[in-house]
C-alpha cells in the first residue's frame, strides 16, 4: 500500500497502528528503494523516528539509509545527513557507514569533509578495508582528479596489508589518466597484471584510453584472448586512441571492425554519438575531410544527431584542409537548426577562418562571443570566450600579419583577468617580431619570462631570443628576420615533401 502513495500523502495512515521491528523496518525502507521510491523511504523513517513506541536507533538501519541515500542522484548531502543523524544518535558508525559516508562527501565534492571522515575513522578505531580505499580513490577523481592524493592512498592501502580489486585499480587509473598522467595510469595496469587482478572490461578500457594507438591495439587483442567481451567503450577508446596519434586509417579499421561486432552482440556492442565524434575526429587531424564528411553522414542515417562534438570536429577537419567556407557552412546549418554550439566549436570555427586567411570574419566570430547584445530571434546565445578562445583569435590575426590586432586582443585578454599561456605570448612575439615591432616583442618576451613561461618555449628558440633581444635593436632585427626566413623556408620544404602524390589517371 505504501507504494500506491501519491506524492506528498502521509505515510501515517499505511504505518500508524503496525508494530514493527528495527529489522522490519529495515526491510521495509529497503523494498521501498528498490522499488524506486525513496522519497516514501525517508518520509517513512521520519514518521517512525518521532513515534517513541518505535525503535529507530539502530545502527544497520541508519547504514542503509546511508547507502541508499547515497546511490541516489543528487543524493550526496542527504547521505552526509544521514551520518550526523548516526553520530548525533550515538550510534557508532561501522566501516561500510564510513566507506559510504567518504563516497557521498566525495560526490559532494567536499574534499575537506573526505579528509575528516577518514581521520574520524582511523581516531575511532575503525579499520579501513579495501572498499575504504576505493570510496577514497572515487572521491579524489570527484573533487579534480587529485592523482597524488590517490597514490598516497594506494600507499596507505599496501602497507597496512590490503589487496586492491580491480575496482580500486581502476579507478586509480582513470583518476591519473584524467589528471595527465597516462604513464602512471599504465603502470597501475602492469601491476593488476603482475598481481594477478581478474581483469575485466573495464580496466582494458582505461588501459586503452591511457596509452598509444600500438599499446591500445596490443591491449585490446590481449583483452580478446583474455575471453573479455569489448563493449562499446572498449572501441571508443580504441579510437581515441587512434585519434590521440593521428592515425585515421587504424580509427577507420577499428571502426570497420566495431560494425562487424554489433551485427553480432545484439546491441553490447553498438556505435555511438561519441564513436562517430571520435572517427570525425581523427579524419579531420590527418587531412581525411572527405572521410570525415563520410563519417557525419553515416552517422545522420544511423539516427545520431549532430551535437556541438561532431560540429566542432566538421569545422576543425574544413579548417585542416583550407575549406573555410564549409566550416562556417557547417557552423551557420547546425545554428539554423536550433543547435548551441560550445566554446570549443566556436573556437575551430575562429581557427578555421584563420587558417583560410579570414581574419575579419574570424574577429566577427570572436566578438559575437565577447558581446553582450541578445542573439538574433531564434538563435541562441554565443558562449562566453575563455581562454583557448582569444589564443583563436590571436593566432588568426597573426598567420594574416595582422600584428597590430595581435597586440590589441593580448591586452585585451589580459584586462579581461585571463592570463595568457606560454603557446598564446609566442603568437604574439612572433606577430611583432615578423611586422619588426621589435621592442613591443621584448616587452612580451620579459613578461613571458616573469611569469615563468619560458618552459613553454622550444629551447632553440629561447636560445636565440635570449641572444638577440640582449643586442641593439639594429643588430637584433636584421637577425631576427633572418631567422624567422629559414624557418619559415624549412615549414615550405617539409610541406612540400609531406605533398600528396599527384593521382595518377587511370
Amino acid at each position: 500500500m505504501l507504494v500506491g502513495l501519491p506524492q506528498g500523502a502521509s505515510v501515517s495512515r499505511v504505518l500508524e497502528g503496525q508494530m514493527l521491528c528495527s529489522k522490519q523496518i529495515t526491510r521495509l525502507l529497503s523494498w521501498l528503494g528498490h522499488e524506486g521510491r525513496f522519497d516514501l523511504a525517508l518520509a517513512a523513517f521520519d514518521w517512525l523516528d518521532s513515534c517513541p513506541e518505535y525503535t529507530t536507533a539502530d545502527r544497520f538501519l541508519y547504514t542503509r539509509l546511508l547507502s541508499m541515500s547515497a546511490r541516489q542522484p543528487n543524493g550526496a548531502v542527504k547521505a552526509l545527513e544521514f551520518f550526523d543523524r548516526m553520530c548525533a544518535a550515538r550510534i557508532r558508525p561501522d566501516v561500510v557507514a564510513f566507506n559510504a559516508a567518504i563516497g557521498a562527501a566525495g560526490k559532494a565534492g567536499d574534499w575537506e569533509r573526505v579528509l575528516r571522515l577518514y581521520a574520524d575513522m582511523q581516531q575511532s578505531g575503525v579499520k579501513p578495508d579495501v572498499w575504504t580505499f576505493s570510496a577514497l580513490t572515487a572521491a579524489c577523481q570527484a573533487c579534480g582528479n587529485r592523482w597524488k592524493d590517490a597514490l598516497k592512498f594506494l600507499d596507505q592501502m599496501e602497507s597496512s596489508g590490503i589487496k586492491g580489486n580491480v575496482v580500486l585499480y581502476t579507478t586509480l587509473m582513470n583518476v591519473c589518466r584524467r589528471g595527465g598522467q597516462p604513464e602512471r595510469a599504465m603502470a597501475i595496469f602492469r601491476t593488476m597484471e603482475t598481481d594477478g587482478v581478474q581483469l575485466d572490461v573495464v580496466a582494458y578500457n582505461q588501459a586503452m584510453a591511457s596509452c598509444s594507438w600500438e599499446q591500445a591495439w596490443s591491449c585490446f587483442n590481449v583483452m580478446r584472448r583474455a575471453g573479455v567481451q569489448p563493449n562499446t567503450r572498449s572501441y571508443n577508446a580504441l579510437l581515441a586512441a587512434c585519434e590521440r596519434d593521428g592515425e585515421a586509417d587504424r580509427a577507420l579499421e577499428a571502426f570497420a571492425r566495431m560494425e562487424r561486432e554489433a551485427a553480432k552482440t545484439y546491441g553490447y556492442v553498438e556505435p555511438s554519438a561519441v564513436t562517430y565524434n571520435t572517427l570525425i575526429s581523427a579524419c579531420g587531424k590527418a587531412g581525411k575531410y572527405a572521410e570525415a564528411l563520410e563519417v557525419a553522414a553515416v552517422m545522420r542515417t544511423r539516427g545520431h544527431t549532430p551535437d556541438s562534438f561532431t560540429i566542432c570536429s566538421l569545422v576543425s577537419a574544413a579548417g585542416g584542409a583550407g575549406e573555410w567556407r564549409s566550416a562556417l557552412a557547417t557552423f551557420q546549418e547546425f545554428c539554423a537548426a536550433g543547435g548551441r554550439p560550445n566554446a570549443a566549436a566556436y573556437n575551430a570555427l575562429i581557427r578555421a577562418l584563420g587558417q583560410g586567411g579570414q581574419p575579419a570574419r574570424a574577429l566577427a566570430v570572436f566578438n559575437g562571443m565577447r558581446s553582450e547584445l541578445p542573439p538574433a530571434p531564434g538563435r541562441a546565445p554565443a558562449p562566453p570566450p575563455n581562454a583557448r578562445s582569444w589564443a583563436a583569435a590571436i593566432g588568426a590575426c597573426r598567420a594574416c600579419g595582422r600584428w597590430r590586432d595581435v597586440l590589441r586582443l593580448y591586452q585585451d585578454m589580459c584586462d579581461s583577468g585571463l592570463a595568457p599561456d606560454g603557446h598564446t605570448l609566442q603568437s604574439v612575439i612572433s606577430a611583432c617580431e615578423r611586422a619588426g615591432a621589435w621592442e613591443e616583442a621584448d616587452a612580451v618576451f620579459q613578461r613571458m619570462e616573469q611569469a615563468g613561461l619560458l618552459a613553454d618555449m622550444d629551447g632553440l628558440a629561447l636560445a636565440t631570443r635570449r641572444v638577440l633581444y640582449a643586442l641593439p635593436t639594429l643588430v637584433a632585427g636584421p637577425l631576427m628576420t633572418t631567422a624567422h626566413l629559414a624557418v619559415d623556408s624549412g615549414r615550405a620544404a617539409r610541406r612540400w615533401i609531406n605533398r600528396p602524390p599527384p593521382a595518377t589517371a587511370e
